[in-house]
């Protein structure tokens, strides 16, 4: 899933922990990029949801790119909610249950910025976030 990274600090991370947590690839893309390159993007990377703020040249930016999709590529856009959203007290009547994921499963895409050709995506799985975690406790000495 990709998300536009125009939204606060706070919710950019939520919403990040909730999409891996999902089970889904967290991927954000940079609202500096044309309709184009953010079009080639979610095409390259599979990607079919995406949470756009409700600014309205990040909202042109992605009808743009998803109207110059092929009609068999099917992009869903959706609203990224809001902080208070995100952290209401609400109690929720069945614990969520995450997806089992193997370690080569994708967990984050990013992408390059196209300076010096067209833009690339990179890929992290679950296994490198773990020994990430787990170098960083080793350092931290936990």
């Amino acid at each position: 899933m990709s998300v536009d990274v125009s939204v606060d600090s706070i919710t950019f991370t939520y919403l990040a922990m909730g999409i891996m947590r999902a089970g889904c690839a967290f991927f954000p893309i940079s609202p500096r990029n044309s309709s184009q390159a953010v079009a080639h993007l979610l095409v390259k990377t599979n990607c079919h949801h995406v949470f756009v703020s409700p600014d309205r040249a990040n909202q042109t930016l992605i009808a743009t790119a998803v109207a110059s999709l092929e009609a068999s590529f099917k992009v869903s856009i959706h609203a990224t909610p809001t902080f208070e959203y995100l952290c209401a007290d609400e109690d929720d009547s069945a614990p969520f249950v995450a997806p089992k994921r193997s370690a080569d499963d994708i967990t984050a895409i990013y992408h390059s910025s196209g300076e010096m050709s067209f833009m690339q995506h990179a890929t992290t799985t679950y296994l490198l976030a773990r020994v990430n975690r787990i170098s960083e406790a080793d350092l931290l000495h936990e």
